[in-house]
């Protein structure tokens, strides 16, 4: 299916310098990433895997100001 959009010419031109650096995507196979990334929203699970995996103090909540 083809659709036509508009896009700013920065974003235009961001994306152009972005393809020039990755050959091998193209518009269309960035397009459909945004779009898949956008309608799938955030899968927590991924954030949650890593979250158990840093180890903090036990005050690290009581003394924050310390850890910084």
């Amino acid at each position: 299916m083809k659709r036509t959009i508009h896009l700013p010419d920065e974003l235009a031109r961001q994306i152009e310098e972005y393809l020039a650096q990755h050959p091998e995507e193209n518009w269309s196979s960035l397009a459909q990433k945004g779009f898949k990334q956008a309608i799938r929203g955030k899968d927590p699970s991924k954030l949650l895997a890593v979250a158990g995996t840093v180890e903090l103090p036990a005050d690290a909540s009581i003394n924050e100001d310390v850890y910084h």
